[in-house]
């Protein structure tokens, strides 16, 4: 921007940052490239947080309408994910590993389509 110094875009730009902290997503677990949400609505869905560095994965879900459910509870201010670390914020290694665990068998009980 005109005008503007550095330190100025760069506090804009951490401040911006910063608010995404926490927001969720969610991604088709289906075989083959991403593609639109509406593709494959019975396909399960992994839904992340972005912890300000990358995604983490936080549940899995069975279809489209239970992802649509979690993330608009969530932008409602709903606790409607299980968190990894139980509060929601970063968790012991042993407590991230099991979650891991569990998630990966959950993965595993899916039907095969």
């Amino acid at each position: 921007m005109e005008g503007e110094s550095l330190e100025q875009w760069l506090r804009r730009r951490e401040e911006r940052q910063a608010r995404k902290v926490g927001r969720l997503r969610a991604g088709t677990l289906a075989q083959g490239p991403l593609r639109g949400a509406h593709v494959a609505p019975d396909a399960p869905r992994l839904i992340s947080r972005w912890d300000g560095h990358t995604w983490r994965p936080v549940a899995v879900v069975a279809d489209l309408a239970q992802a649509r459910a979690v993330l608009r509870a969530a932008r409602n201010g709903l606790q409607a994910t299980p968190a990894t670390g139980g509060d929601g914020g970063a968790a012991p290694a042993s407590r991230l590993s099991a979650a891991a665990d569990r998630r990966e068998a959950r993965l595993r009980a899916l039907p095969d389509e």
